[in-house]
């Protein structure tokens, strides 16, 4: 069971590095080329926006 708890661990480690060298350059492009409010909008109809995110979040906390 250790070998395997080893194994998971260093797997996500080796994922979460690759990811974040793959990923973080173009997510930082990204958020460079638009505005704060842009970025925190809560218009339902853009759900992928941080806020949007977080509204749901929120929505789903308050219904718990």
């Amino acid at each position: 069971m250790l070998e395997q708890d080893q194994f998971i661990k260093t797997f996500l480690k080796i994922s979460l590095h690759r990811i974040y060298h793959l990923y973080f350059a173009k997510f930082k492009i990204a958020l460079e080329s638009i505005s704060k409010e842009q970025l925190w909008m809560t218009d339902i109809n853009n759900p992928n926006s941080i806020g949007g995110i977080m509204k749901i979040v929120e929505r789903r906390n308050d219904s718990i």
